[in-house]
């Protein structure tokens, strides 16, 4: 089993469960076995890019988040996911907005 394997593993159990999918759950929608996305999710299996976009497109996450390596705590990354998703879908003069807001609070929370 490689470290490659199992961070594609541990970061899809991570948005399985952030989605609050059963491994069964999301077996189905995918028309695997629940002991093979076990498998999946552990990292001892070689998958195929198919299987990779069916599993990232029930999940509602792009492929590539799958291959990020994570060295944020899964608190951090739930908060951050939360945040992505509601950023999703904003126009630029928004996000600006968004930003320029976000850059206020860092300011006041540095003077503190």
């Amino acid at each position: 089993m490689s470290k490659f394997y199992k961070q594609v593993g541990q970061n899809i159990k991570f948005y399985r469960k952030f989605r609050n999918y059963t491994q069964e759950e999301l077996a189905q929608m995918n028309d695997l076995d629940q002991p093979y996305l076990s498998r999946i999710e552990r990292g001892e299996i070689n998958l195929s890019l198919d299987t990779i976009e069916k599993i990232a497109n029930s999940l509602k996450v792009q492929p590539n988040h799958f291959f990020e390596r994570q060295e944020k705590s899964e608190s951090e990354r739930t908060y951050l996911e939360k945040i992505n998703l509601m950023l999703d879908g904003k126009n630029s003069k928004e996000l600006r907005h968004i930003q320029r807001i976000i850059n206020e609070i860092l300011l006041l929370k540095e003077s503190d």
